[in-house]
């Protein structure tokens, strides 16, 4: 907001201004446009109002990762390993929010354990991290885990602004 300045004609004057980008700024995109609008006033004493605007692109790239990983078997018949009934298989799910808009509605869904985690808001940059079990079953150990030695165990993460991710642990 500069006043005051007297120029001769032809003459000019440059000022530099700057404005600093906000995370509401990139979260609504710029207030629904995709980009940030600055309009400048320049006004005299002698003149109407005259104006000049710049637009300023955003780039809006909203990105969520997961990752699920097996951490140990507690239970069942008390050793390490995933081979009697009653076995839980302990995992923990981590979403992480790799963009650089704040995501909404993020969800955890995970069918094997029946974890089912939804309304979490991440900010650029933020993790949230989960625990969940499955307790292994005859037919698991009947069907060697469907008939590949093993139990598969796929979640999967979603928010409003990205599409579903899924990671496996096996």
């Amino acid at each position: 907001n500069i006043s005051g300045v007297t120029l001769a004609p032809g003459a000019s004057q440059t000022y530099n201004t700057s404005y600093t980008l906000t995370q509401a700024d990139l979260d609504n995109q710029g207030g629904g446009d995709g980009d940030i609008d600055n309009t400048a006033t320049a006004d005299s004493d002698q003149t109407a109002p005259v104006c000049d605007t710049e637009t300023v692109p955003l780039v809006y790239s909203p990105a969520l990762a997961i990752d699920k990983t097996f951490v140990n078997v507690t239970g069942g018949d008390g050793d390490a390993y995933a081979d009697a009934v009653g076995d839980v298989l302990n995992y923990t799910v981590t979403v992480t929010n790799t963009g650089n808009v704040t995501l909404t509605g993020v969800s955890v869904v995970d069918p094997l354990t029946g974890q089912n985690i939804s309304g979490v808001t991440l900010a650029p940059g933020t993790s949230q991290t989960y625990n969940t079990s499955y307790t292994l079953t005859q037919a698991d150990l009947d069907t060697q885990g469907g008939g590949d030695g093993d139990i598969d165990n796929t979640a999967t993460a979603d928010s409003n602004q990205t599409d579903p991710v899924c990671d496996t642990a096996t």
